[in-house]
């Protein structure tokens, strides 16, 4: 370069991000990035005050093989989470499961 400053140096100047191998790089408590207004933390409570087993939602009974299955109230929230945000694809919802903080 003209200025006299080499191309390395110049890059050096660059922010770096950070090494994706490292073991924590957000914070360990998730509800921290959720809003206290969000939309989530109201389904979570009313959700929880619902009493569940009157209302017919039941475990299905457990196999001696294969995975337990999914809390009926976890499964209840997210459905009701999808219909308030227009997903209402059950792989869609698989998707913000595991990339929407507010829905993890």
């Amino acid at each position: 370069m003209s200025d006299g400053v080499s191309l390395s140096d110049d890059m050096s100047s660059y922010t770096k991000g950070f090494d994706k191998s490292q073991t924590l790089l957000l914070s360990e408590v998730l509800d921290k990035y959720v809003a206290e207004e969000n939309e989530a933390r109201f389904l979570d409570a009313f959700v929880d005050s619902l009493n569940l087993d009157e209302l017919g939602f039941t475990h299905s009974q457990l196999n001696e093989e294969g995975r337990p299955p999914y809390d009926p109230a976890n499964m209840l929230k997210l459905f009701i989470w999808g219909y308030l945000n227009q997903t209402r694809s059950s792989r869609k919802l698989e998707r913000e499961c595991y990339r929407n903080l507010e829905v993890i």
